[in-house]
């Protein structure tokens, strides 16, 4: 794995850093957090993946442009703390005041790794090795409804999210809260659940409705939902599955939707909680694996093998965090 350290001291703004000699591509660590000001106002153009981007609409107070920044991670394995690394050629760009705002949260520890894949597309000239699980999601998404167009199904999805249309609240938590992790869970909720279009069940020939009973035993057809329309249409499809990748698919679909129902329901309090990092990983990363799943049984359609799938995908090239 590629990693750029950086440990020092350093002058009042990051301008002076490089007028004291420190060179161009030297980055500065930040925390997360210092991208709240951005991703919740809307005057901002903001992007996050494995690296990001801000820009400030026309009449925002802050003329913000900041081309590149990456996430940056703790060499141990252990700490699943997120960071934000921006060289300071690009610091330079940002007004004095907007400098004072990110020095306020450089991290106490400038000993983080850049994420190797940001490195080789901005600071050595290379193409990515892989995407992160995050856009993986996006990308098995549109290659689930590119597939049943091509057997003759309605998409499974009635909207795609990848390209300008992805959440800016949709990727790395830039808080260990847990207001923040149940936040995302609600995203991949509307992503992966409420998405899901009924037209494709109907196509399926998956019930759209089930016997019910109401409070006085009388019994009435009740109208099911999505996720347990998929979960039975993917039991019915699956041949052979060694790895269980159904039953886990079905496990983490599940689990996001009982995590939504008790947010939606509950009252919480918001709690500082830095074990959410490894647990938004861990969503993430089995939400993907649900994606691939579904797409892998739409391929058993004969048909299907008209649909090119995306080397990131197929092999697949998709980072772990």
């Amino acid at each position: 794995m590629i990693a750029i350290r950086v440990l020092r001291t350093r002058p009042l703004s990051h301008s002076a850093a490089l007028a004291l000699g420190h060179a161009q591509l030297e980055s500065v660590f930040f925390r997360a957090d210092v991208l709240g000001r951005y991703r919740d106002d809307p005057r901002y153009d903001y992007t996050l993946d494995i690296g990001g981007e801000i820009r400030a609409r026309e009449g925002t107070p802050h003329n913000t442009y900041l081309t590149t920044f990456s996430i940056g991670f703790d060499s141990d394995k252990d700490n699943h703390e997120i960071v934000v690394g921006v060289p300071l050629r690009y610091l330079h760009d940002l007004s004095p005041a907007e400098q004072a705002y990110w020095k306020s949260f450089e991290h106490e520890r400038q000993d983080w790794v850049l994420h190797p894949d940001w490195v080789r597309a901005h600071l050595m000239g290379e193409f990515p090795e892989r995407v992160s699980p995050y856009t993986a999601v996006l990308m098995e998404m549109r290659l689930i409804n590119d597939i049943c167009e091509a057997i003759g199904y309605p998409r499974l999805f009635r909207n795609l999210y990848d390209g300008a249309s992805r959440p800016t609240d949709y990727g790395y938590l830039i808080r260990p809260t847990k207001r923040e992790l149940f936040n995302f869970i609600e995203q991949l909720n509307k992503l992966l659940i409420d998405n899901l279009d009924q037209k494709f069940f109907v196509r399926a020939q998956i019930p759209l409705t089930e016997e019910r009973k109401d409070g006085e035993d009388n019994t009435y057809q009740g109208q099911r939902g999505t996720m347990n329309m998929l979960i039975e249409w993917m039991e019915r499809t699956v041949r052979h599955d060694p790895k269980g990748m159904v039953p886990s698919a079905v496990s983490i679909l599940k689990e996001i939707r009982r995590a939504r129902s008790n947010v939606a329901h509950t009252l919480r309090e918001n709690e500082y909680d830095p074990s959410v990092w490894k647990e938004q990983r861990r969503f993430v990363v089995e939400a993907y694996l649900a994606g691939q799943t579904v797409r892998q049984l739409l391929q058993s359609h004969p048909e299907a093998a008209a649909v090119e799938v995306p080397e990131e995908l197929d092999e697949p090239k998709v980072w772990p965090f």
